[in-house]
């Protein structure tokens, strides 16, 4: 933000030193041109809050991680720019393993430098278990980022299986009868869960 200034200096010079005590000097007054940028505050993230810190994995399909939470800029909170709102939740050993949502909704505002967001994240049935990092960011319309990473889950283990068929047959056996295959092989198990199944 850039503001253009005009002052005028006045001045006054006096100097009564001469035989008639007049008054002598320079110039009165001049105008003189400056500008003053004043630079972009970031915005910040607060009050996160998660459906669950200690969700489950559901079976064949997907958990969604819902997160509310503010962001404020003292520049107004028309200068938070929604587009750029998200939320990703990430292993901390492997950041490039994640899950995120870049479309978090506005809910409303809180006042006039601070507005409410809502996203939802899906986590898979075949997610790691364990410790993920919950990560929010947002910009303002001046390029000023927000980051904030303060809280976890800690994703539940699920051990799941579908198996199909759920039997083997066979067509007519008879005695003495070898070799027969079955007709509605194989047998396969297809994991669901997360757990590890050998």
């Amino acid at each position: 933000l850039t503001v253009l200034i005009i002052v005028v200096f006045a001045y006054l010079f006096s100097y009564f030193g001469n035989e008639d005590n007049t008054l002598t000097g320079a110039a009165t007054s001049f105008a003189s041109n400056f500008s003053v940028t004043v630079g972009n505050t970031n915005p910040e993230i607060f009050n996160v809050s998660l459906s669950s810190a200690s969700p489950s994995a559901t079976e064949s399909t997907f958990t969604n991680i819902n997160i509310n939470f503010s962001i404020s800029d003292i520049d107004g909170v028309g200068t938070i720019d929604n587009a750029t709102v998200n939320a990703s939740i990430r292993r901390p050993a492997n950041s490039a393993y994640f899950r995120y949502n870049t479309t978090c909704i506005g809910v409303g505002t809180l006042n006039s430098t601070a507005a409410t967001y809502f996203c939802s994240v899906k986590m898979w049935y075949f997610d790691t278990n364990g410790i993920w990092d919950v990560n929010l960011s947002a910009q303002d319309t001046g390029g000023g980022l927000a980051t904030i990473v303060n809280r976890t889950i800690d994703y539940g283990s699920l051990t799941a299986f579908v198996l199909s068929p759920n039997s083997i047959t066979w067509g007519s056996l008879g005695i003495g009868t070898t070799n027969t295959t079955a007709n509605n092989d194989p047998m396969r198990l297809n994991n669901t869960g997360n757990k590890n199944i050998t």
